[in-house]
């Protein structure tokens, strides 16, 4: 059906242009005009009714998968001008290259070097989003473990301070008490690292990539925390032939529905734990692109 309508309308618009030029009235500079007008205006409907077909194919049916992301996730910004021209959130995503190896290179088409002078490959891929996961608890338990190790190291550096004899050289007493102040400093920033991880830090990471939609669905099938996205795999190899792989995502903004401008404003003005508390709800649709379900400012 929406095939048809999208063969109407052009069927219906070079008739129209056909009409026009037939016009032997007009001098030729006049249809030249004419026709440049006519191909600006058919351009723009062929680009919208594209547009409109795609989104409504892709919001067909139930959703392919259905996040709902804390203010951790996401940033908000306006359009281009202000908030009149367009609101947009923009998804805050942490990537980890552990699953990125030489067996998922290999799975991907992407381990052999070129031949040419040329020396990147790249290929359209499905990479996979994970929200407050293992991997989000792996970079919590990294961070603990570093505060636990700050600890130690200033327990140390205490143990050292105390144990020094009162006639000790200066040089040792100032040493010393240098090597207490660093590790106080350094358990500091990362005590204030896990209290940022816990509570404002992006749960959201990129964890995977496969060309399948289905193989990659039998491996992640929880729907309300994996979802897959399309995107670009690239591998550049150095000069001593090391590969060096990255990826990225086609996803960029995502454009926020004017019924929710309101609470997007409010969104817009929170910082911190307040901006934390909000809540994103996004689907995915067949062609695996997102948009806002709701969006709630949370407390």
């Amino acid at each position: 059906m929406k095939t048809l309508s999208l063969k109407t309308v052009f069927v219906c618009l070079w008739t129209a242009l056909d009409s026009f030029l037939q016009d032997r009235a007009m001098f030729p500079k006049q249809q030249r005009i004419r026709r440049l007008g006519f191909a600006v205006l058919l351009l723009i409907l062929t680009v919208n009714t594209v547009i409109l077909i795609r989104v409504a194919w892709n919001r067909l049916g139930e959703p392919e998968a259905e996040l709902t992301l804390s203010g951790r996730e996401f940033s908000t910004r306006n359009g281009l001008f202000d908030e009149a021209s367009g609101r947009f959130v923009r998804l805050k995503i942490g990537k980890t290259n552990d699953w990125l190896d030489a067996v998922k290179l290999r799975s991907l088409g992407l381990d052999e070097k070129p031949a040419s002078a040329h020396r990147s490959r790249e290929r359209e891929v499905l990479l996979v989003l994970e929200l407050d996961g293992p991997t989000h608890a792996r970079a919590l338990a990294a961070q603990k473990k570093l505060v636990i190790q700050a600890r130690e190291e200033l327990q140390r550096a205490d143990a050292v301070l105390t144990g020094l004899d009162p006639e000790a050289a200066p040089e040792a007493l100032t040493q010393a008490q240098k090597n207490r102040k660093r590790a106080a400093e350094r358990l500091e920033n990362t005590e204030r690292g896990l209290l940022v991880k816990q509570n404002e830090d992006s749960r959201l990471y990129l964890v995977d990539a496969g060309l399948e939609v289905q193989a990659l669905r039998q491996r992640y099938p929880d729907r309300s925390r994996y979802a897959l996205v399309p995107g670009t795999m690239r591998v550049w190899w150095d000069r001593e032939g090391k590969a060096h792989p990255s990826s990225s995502l086609e996803l960029r903004d995502i454009f926020v529905p004017l019924r929710f401008a309101e609470i997007f404003a409010r969104i817009d003005k929170l910082q911190g734990e307040e901006k934390a508390a909000a809540r994103l709800q996004l689907a995915f649709g067949k062609r695996l692109e997102p948009w806002v379900r709701d969006l709630q400012p949370g407390k």
